[in-house]
């Protein structure tokens, strides 16, 4: 597997409950650290996030489950977010049989916060 760089950007698709950003494809929540970042716990999932690498390939893979997936009783948006501890890439089947290209890491940050065209 590719490495991805220890800090960056990447682009997380969450759905938005009761006013708080959830994980789109899990029904925990997140646990926020004094500073912002949200940590891996193992509860959260296998190695780390899965977040996606571009804005491209998160609206795409939103798009995807959107015309899959009635809508839902929540909203659902894509949020710029800021990553450290990058592992690897990771490509992943969420809708169909469209691969889309993902990464983990262990702790990230939303790094803008408003509506998604």
């Amino acid at each position: 597997m590719d490495k991805i760089p220890a800090q960056g950007i990447g682009y997380k698709i969450f759905k938005i409950v009761d006013d708080e950003y959830r994980p789109m494809f899990s029904n925990s929540t997140y646990k926020y650290s004094q500073d912002g970042w949200i940590k891996w716990r193992r509860d959260c999932g296998e190695v780390g996030f899965h977040f996606f690498l571009t804005e491209k390939e998160a609206l795409a893979c939103l798009t995807a489950w959107q015309r899959v997936f009635s809508p839902r009783n929540y909203k659902t948006v894509i949020r710029k977010i800021k990553y450290n501890q990058g592992m690897h890439k990771y490509p992943c089947h969420v809708v169909g049989n469209r691969l889309f290209e993902t990464g983990f890491c262990g702790q990230f940050m939303i790094a803008a916060v408003g509506p998604h065209p």
